[in-house]
């Protein structure tokens, strides 16, 4: 379809939200898959997170010869992943935001089928895609990006608390394939320390309204040794070593990661109402972590027997990775 007929199809202001960090080596094919759009961007918003090779470079060279709006923003001091993307966000002035990877590359069609998605289906908040994989020189591996991280056909027409307990289980959305309405990230910010952006945003869509899975491949990800956070998947003996070298501390952290949701939840209720079932999910995630913090302290018979008996409620099959995760407590 051409730009003019997407256009009117859509009839949305897309924004992209673009968070760089020493991303030159791969950045430019990045930028120019977003040029090369069939729909393209009302703008793109980037915030560069200090970076100290030729990225800026890379970037007020692409916002001399494109079509919109390219914004840079250079921090003054280092954010973070996930703070960083919070400032993108916020600059956001579009109807639908994008999230962008500064390593990837996108199809040309990945803006236009977006829209078309959430034009369709007005109750999701958020979409994602499935997507290529390849390694740093650009070979395309075997894996798309749903089967790198455990996605099937039965989350595809999931919504509500099914869909949260798939989330509530492990993150199999990468942020890198969202794009979400607006509105939403009156909901979504601040994002609370500790949370990666991508995971956040997921949750709350899918506890307060529905994320859409769009199947079509819509990127290639990019998977390279210097990523902050990638797809790569640890062995059964690298899971255990670092779960042996977790202190209590850490584990309490990740229950406090989960109040933070539960307390959202609460704060934004005047513009939306969670369900009870997502609610009930929630609370019980938070309480399973909370049981599995408490083992840390715990020695020997009475510590067995309390795994058996969290073990009995059946969450750890539901919220952690099952016998792993058993014999890890044990």
């Amino acid at each position: 379809m051409s730009q003019d007929e997407g256009v009117r199809l859509v009839g949305a202001k897309v924004s992209v939200a673009l968070c760089t960090y020493n991303g030159a080596r791969f950045l430019c094919e990045q930028l120019d898959s977003i040029l090369a759009q069939t729909l393209l961007p009302y703008e793109v918003i980037v915030c560069d997170d200090q970076s100290t090779d030729s990225t800026v470079d890379l970037l007020r060279a692409a916002a001399l010869c494109s079509q919109f709006p390219i914004h840079i923003h250079i921090n003054e001091s280092r954010l973070g992943p996930a703070k960083n993307f919070e400032k993108a966000l916020r600059l956001c002035t579009g109807d639908i935001i994008v999230l962008s990877d500064q390593d990837d590359k996108w199809k040309p069609e990945k803006l236009a089928v977006i829209c078309k998605i959430l034009q369709r289906n007005p109750r999701a908040v958020y979409a994602f895609t499935d997507g290529d994989t390849c390694d740093g020189e650009g070979t395309v591996l075997d894996q798309s990006v749903w089967q790198t991280v455990g996605i099937n056909e039965a989350i595809y027409g999931m919504e509500g608390a099914d869909q949260l307990r798939v989330l509530l289980h492990h993150n199999v959305i990468v942020g890198a394939s969202m794009a979400f309405r607006a509105p939403f990230r009156d909901i979504v910010l601040p994002i609370p320390e500790g949370w990666m952006h991508d995971y956040w945003i997921a949750l709350l869509g899918s506890a307060l309204f529905r994320g859409i899975a769009i199947p079509d491949r819509l990127y290639t990800y990019r998977r390279h040794e210097s990523q902050v956070c990638g797809l790569w998947q640890k062995s059964i003996v690298q899971v255990i070593k670092i779960s042996l070298a977790t202190d209590e501390t850490e584990c309490y952290d990740k229950v406090k990661k989960f109040q933070h949701v539960i307390e959202r939840m609460y704060e934004v209720r005047q513009k939306a109402l969670c369900p009870a079932k997502c609610l009930e999910l929630l609370k019980a995630k938070e309480e399973h972590l909370g049981k599995r913090a408490s083992f840390r302290s715990m020695r020997g018979l009475s510590r067995m027997f309390a795994v058996i008996r969290e073990l009995f409620t059946g969450r750890y099959q539901k919220f952690s990775d099952s016998w792993y995760s058993v014999l890890r407590d044990l």
